[in-house]
């Protein structure tokens, strides 16, 4: 008989590939068994089996009827069975019909074969195909068992999810029912023993239903009736077995076996991966990978499969039995606390972990310093792991545990706190807690430098988060130092480090430094790495960004769009690395007036995050937002606002009321509402997110300071001169101060506060700041960028206003040039056509004049539903020089026209 010369692994290796062909047309058996195996001798029995196989099928045509039923068609087959689409006679109904394979019917299989059926006949359950009869047909053959069951028309679980495009909920929710189908099965002493996604078939209800119980064995008193296994033979598909399964030990099977099972099913569902590759390993390898490897967590599969549900798969998937689930039961209500929002049982039920599910349950409520916190120490217990798996790892995470313990966490507690000379706090803020924290880490981790480093580096980023640049930037260049001395100036760690103080400087608005570092480190990590390893692609993604900042929108495009296709192929189309490249280039697309592109890109970007995530999850409602902002800044104000309306609903449900991002939302919904008009509503607005970032980010952050700009602009839009020059003037000094003279936010601050003394007809003064932004914003950004462009067009308003004309000429001409080049559609281009049309009527070259006045007029009035409400007067400016060129031109009827 087969398999008597082989050692029983190679057979049962033959064996799997035979029901892996069996799938497949035979003039494809040859090239799969090649690509399958390197053993031979597998490959070459595996090849008779299935010859032997072949020559009795072809001896056996489809018959006609077996027992009662007549049979319709084939419809699936395996190693043991022939599953038929048959009628049944009484009642009248269509059935699967599974039929004992001629050749296979040994006693063993015999048995086996009936066995499925008896206990299919125990199981009463929506999600399992329901058993209707079992029997033996006379055939030419001899007796052949068959039994009767529910034909299920669908598809298999995986085909079903992927077909129907079902979003993490909705998978959830399958596996969640397959759970409750296994569990009954269970209850009625039957384990599995070979669930995967083609046993499950799913029908167009979605009502998903577990199949072949046909090596399943029972439990309890029956035991014994399908204990036949021999010790060492497998049975089961290699890709969802467990441990215990590989080793042939029968005694080790119980009901965990299938909850590993399950783990699988679930780990694939979510990735569209097995989480060991082992298809095409040898057997004894493949054994080994599963026995001893660990599986890719599945939030490296994909990033948004982090937290509970990793948690819930892995414990599922555990190595040590004892360690998964007891039941199918038990990771069915661990499914359904993680879709309610409710605490898990896989994990601790922690104080700081209960919390964290409360603030997810009441996002409205909790925010701020105990969410930072709580980001600080998982964040610094992930960035030291690679520290402490060093020599001194011992010791390492022991000065860690007492740091967080004695140092952070401590804080927290009046008992701790009530020193003789420092009464406790009850409303400590976090950034106290850091202050105090960090003053400890030198002396603590003097000898430790990267867990030191390591630390600096989290405390660091949780400086950036509060807006405190100047703290993070201390911190974070520490640790560069610390990697430095420690690990060389080439390593990864000491890369990474460097390109976090590059972010640090990005946030302070030290383009050009963040530009040299990140320059630095690419190349740097092209040379060891490689132009493709991930942290190369991350790294190139950050200088993107910052290029956006310097207005070198071309450069990012430039290094992007290669990124971005070299990032869907190394992390996956839906990849937090992949989504986050798109969003910086839609950015860089959207500032070189390729909107049409940027707002596909946007728009995908919706669609996935609400596929994957929910409306609802901060991820979705971001993309919202840049979708919103794109239409902005296409002047498309009626598609942008109901937008912006539900970004600022959903941030205020899922964050809550102070959280800086729903105080964004609102003041962008804000610059629309003064965009179209509505300057009371949205002074009010300004003001409401003014007194909040006021009170919780103190006087000087970045963000208040935005909101006091904005609180100025109103005051110039209502007519309020002295006081709007009075708060810009303010912020500016502020800028100065803390950010620096070059800062694009201090340029902000001269070129508002330049716009305030026009309108106070201080035109020098004006005229003197817009040469200070335009003089800096030509060296970083180039002559005939549009942000260097606006400064010039002050310039040449001025000139025009004090009847300049010559100067005020050449000014403006290289205006309209430099934006024909760069933004030759949109309405700046045209005001400044205007305004060079003035100057020259200024110098009674009236045919010129009117030619530059008309066409600027009209490029005006086609795109003035896209002109800001404040900048609206240009039109009313426009009309007014053409009166004053027909005026001075001795054409008084077509002055009155445009009086």
């Amino acid at each position: 008989m087969t398999g008597d010369r082989i050692a029983p692994e190679q057979w049962q290796a033959a064996w799997a590939l035979v029901q892996e062909c069996s799938q497949l047309p035979p003039e494809r058996w040859r090239e799969h068994l090649e690509s399958a195996t390197a053993d031979s001798q597998v490959a070459d029995e595996a090849l008779k089996i299935l010859a032997e196989s072949a020559s009795l099928e072809a001896e056996s045509p489809l018959p006609e009827t077996v027992g009662s039923y007549r049979i319709l068609r084939k419809i699936a087959e395996g190693g043991m069975g022939t599953v038929y689409r048959a009628e049944q006679a009484n009642p009248r109904r269509i059935v699967a019909l599974k039929v004992i394979k001629p050749g296979q019917a040994t006693a063993v299989h015999v048995r086996r074969f009936e066995l499925e059926g008896q206990m299919l006949g125990r199981l009463r359950h929506a999600g399992i195909a329901q058993i209707y009869e079992s029997g033996t047909a006379r055939t030419s053959f001899g007796q052949q068992p068959y039994f009767a069951m529910e034909l299920v028309d669908g598809v298999s679980l995986l085909d079903f999810a992927n077909r129907r495009n079902l979003d993490l909920r909705a998978r959830l929710v399958m596996v969640h029912e397959i759970c409750r189908a296994v569990q009954h099965a269970h209850e009625q002493g039957i384990i599995h023993r070979d669930l995967k996604p083609s046993n499950i078939l799913v029908n167009e209800d979605g009502q998903p239903k577990v199949l072949d119980f046909g090596i399943a064995r029972l439990t309890g008193v029956d035991a014994s009736l399908t204990r036949h296994t021999g010790m060492g033979e497998l049975l089961g598909t290699l890709e969802y077995m467990s441990p215990e399964q590989l080793t042939g030990d029968v005694s080790a099977v119980d009901v965990r076996t299938d909850i590993y099972a399950l783990g699988v099913i679930l780990y694939e569902l979510l990735s569209g991966r097995v989480p060991y590759q082992v298809r095409d390993k040898p057997l004894p390898e493949a054994i080994r990978t599963i026995r001893d490897e660990e599986p890719v967590p599945l939030s490296v599969t994909k990033p948004f499969l982090h937290g509970d549900i990793k948690t819930i798969a892995g414990k599922a998937l555990d190595k040590d039995k004892t360690r998964r689930y007891a039941s199918a039961a038990d990771l069915a209500d661990d499914i359904g606390r993680f879709l309610d929002d409710q605490p898990i049982t896989a994990r601790p039920p922690s104080a700081a972990y209960q919390l964290q599910k409360f603030a997810r349950r009441h996002r409205g409520l909790v925010w701020g310093a105990a969410v930072v916190a709580l980001a600080l120490v998982a964040g610094t217990a992930v960035s030291v792991y690679q520290a402490v798996r060093a020599r001194r790892a011992e010791q390492a995470a022991i000065s860690l545990v007492n740091f967080l313990r004695n140092d952070l966490l401590a804080q927290a507690s009046p008992r701790m706190q009530g020193r003789p000379d420092t009464p406790p706090d009850p409303d400590l803020k976090v950034r106290t807690v850091l202050d105090r924290a960090a003053g400890s880490i030198g002396e603590r981790f003097r000898d430790q430098p990267a867990v030191e480093a390591s630390i600096r580096q989290t405390i660091g980023d949780t400086y950036l988060d509060l807006g405190l640049g100047n703290e993070a930037r201390q911190h974070i260049e520490q640790a560069v130092e610390l990697r430095r001395r420690a690990l060389g100036d080439d390593h990864p760690d000491t890369l990474a480090a460097k390109e976090r103080l590059a972010l640090v400087y990005r946030f302070q608005g030290k383009y050009l430094e963040a530009q040299e570092l990140l320059e630095s480190t690419i190349r740097k990590r092209q040379r060891l790495q490689g132009e493709q390893h991930p942290d190369t692609l991350r790294a190139v993604g950050n200088l993107a960004a910052v290029y956006n900042n310097e207005g070198k929108y071309l450069q990012a495009v430039q290094i992007l769009e290669p990124a971005v296709e070299a990032s869907r192929r190394v992390f996956g189309q839906q990849h937090a690395e992949t989504l986050q490249s798109l969003v910086t280039l839609a950015s860089a697309y959207q500032e070189v007036k390729d909107f049409a592109r940027a707002e596909r890109i946007y728009a995908r970007l919706v669609d996935i995050y609400r596929e994957t995530k929910g409306e609802s999850n901060p991820l979705t409602v971001v993309a919202l937002s840049n979708l919103a902002y794109g239409y902005d800044r296409e002047g498309k104000f009626a598609e942008a606002e109901p937008l912006l309306t539900r970004v600022l609903e959903l941030s205020r449900s899922v964050l809550g009321e102070d959280h800086p991002s729903t105080l964004l939302y609102e003041h962008n919904l804000a610059d629309l509402e003064r965009k179209t008009g509505r300057a009371e509503q949205a002074e009010v607005r300004y003001g409401h997110v003014l007194d909040i970032r006021r009170r919780v980010l103190g006087e000087e952050h970045p963000y208040t300071l935005i909101s006091w700009m904005a609180v100025g602009r109103s005051n110039r839009l209502r007519g309020d001169y002295e006081g709007a020059a009075q708060t810009f003037a303010r912020v500016l000094e502020v800028r100065r101060r803390t950010q620096g003279e070059e800062h694009p936010y201090t340029l902000i601050s001269m070129f508002e506060l330049a716009r305030t003394y026009d309108e106070q007809h201080r035109f020098q003064d004006a005229q003197k700041l817009y040469a200070s932004v335009a003089a800096v914003r030509r060296r970083l950004f180039g002559a005939e960028n549009p942000a260097t462009l606006e400064a010039q067009l002050g310039i040449g308003r001025d000139l025009l206003a004090q009847r300049k004309y010559e100067d005020a000429e050449t000014i403006l001409r290289e205006c309209v040039n430099g934006y024909a080049k760069t933004a030759p559609e949109t309405w700046p281009r045209f005001g400044a056509q205007a305004a060079l049309g003035a100057s020259l009527a200024g110098k009674q070259r009236f045919e010129e004049a009117e030619a530059l006045l008309l066409e600027g007029h009209q490029g005006l009035v086609k795109r003035q539903y896209a002109i800001p409400t404040e900048d609206q007067p240009v039109l009313a400016l426009a009309r007014s020089w053409l009166a004053r060129l027909y005026e001075d031109w001795g054409k008084p009827e077509r002055a009155r026209q445009w009086r």
